[in-house]
Formats: structure tokens, sequence, C-alpha cells
């Protein structure tokens, strides 16, 4: 599989190298043509081409692969080798490939964008873990919460875990789509409770009574 580069590097002095004004000047569009061919269908500076090559034929506007082998020998740099006769198959090296082409952006850009990904879904995992870990359960570490809770005397009188199950009723409603049993959804949802009277003056009889007792038995 070709390297499949999207650029070729042409250097800005390519035209003042001596091997390269050796050339006539369609040898040096031709050399053009070939390095862009080569870097979407070669490998790092090397190319197969197999009898008649009608894509090398037609790149370089010659009729003959004969035609093909003299433009590719006459290039600067570059290697034909034979590797089998029949069919004939050669191979092209363009040597200092790496040299002059190796740096591949395309390679750099899809190590970054995989090196995104994984750091985005690093992120976004400990986003889902610390969700998962903020609602409130009683069998997580903040049952202690819920015992603070149930010895507050502020909610003396109220049912906590009946008001929990309200609380977990109500978040399966479409009104509470998108809401959290966090400890300020809690306490918000006790502190709007009204305490019934009746449990204050259960309280205060309690204690009239238990006056009432301290009196009878005193000296």
């Amino acid at each position: 599989m070709g390297d499949q580069g999207r650029w070729f590097k042409l250097w800005v002095g390519w035209d003042a190298d001596p091997d390269m004004a050796n050339l006539s000047l369609e040898n040096q569009a031709r050399w053009c043509r070939f390095g862009t061919y080569l870097k979407q269908h070669g490998h790092r500076g090397h190319l197969k081409v197999v009898t008649p090559a009608k894509a090398l034929q037609e790149l370089f506007r010659v009729d003959s692969f004969n035609a093909v082998l003299a433009v590719l020998s006459a290039f600067p740099n570059c290697r034909v080798t034979d590797v089998t006769n029949s069919p004939v198959t050669l191979e092209v090296t363009w040597l200092n490939w790496h040299k002059y082409q190796g740096d591949y952006s395309g390679d750099r850009v899809r190590e970054w964008r995989q090196q995104q990904r994984q750091s985005g879904n690093a992120i976004k995992k400990r986003g889902e873990e610390t969700r998962r870990d903020s609602p409130l359960r009683s069998s997580s570490p903040d049952s202690v919460f819920f015992e603070k809770l149930r010895k507050n005397p502020a909610y003396k009188g109220i049912d906590i875990d009946r008001e929990l199950s309200r609380m977990d009723g109500w978040l399966s409603t479409p009104a509470g789509t998108g809401r959290k049993k966090t400890k300020r959804f809690i306490v918000n949802w006790l502190n709007r409770i009204d305490v019934p009277l009746l449990a204050g003056k259960s309280q205060a009889q309690r204690l009239w009574d238990e006056a009432q007792r301290e009196k009878e038995s005193g000296p």
C-alpha cells in the first residue's frame, strides 16, 4: 500500500541543483510529476513498475515502456533495478527520499488526533465517574450525611426516609429529568417541608409531663 501522502515537497532551490539543471525542461516537469506519483503510490521512496506501465506512460506523456525507463534513468538519485523478467518488473528507488520527503505531516496529524481522542476519552471518563459518584446513595460514604440529617434538630418531626423515597419518585417524573439527588438537592427539599404543629405540641406535652413527674418525686 502506498504512503498516500498529500504533499510533495519541492524546495525553492531545486532548479539550481547541478543535476537538475542538466535535465531538459520536459524531464524536469516529469521529475516533479513522478515525485507526486511516488508520494501517493510508492512506499518510502520505493515503487514497483510492471510492464507496460501505462500509468507512467501517461504521466510522462510517452508512448512506450522503454521510454518510461529512459526517463526514470535520467532522473538524478533515481535507481532502477530488475525484479523479475516475466512479466518485466522493476523497482524504482528514489535515493535520499526520507531526507527530503520523509517528514510525514500526515503521520504527525494522525498521532496528534489519536492523542487528543485518548485525552478526551480520559476526561470524559473522569467526568462520568464524577457524575456517578455525585448522587447520594445510602450504601456510599455519604450515608454518614443521612445520619447527620436524622439527628439534626432542624429536621425533627420529618420522616427523612419517607422524604428520600418521595425524592426518588419525583426524579423519575418528566419534571425531574436531568436532576440529581445531591446533598444540596436533599437539603433544599427538606427545607421546604413544613413541620406539622402536632409534632411541636407532642414535644411540649412530653416536656410538661416530665416536669410534673419531677415535681411529684421531689422532697
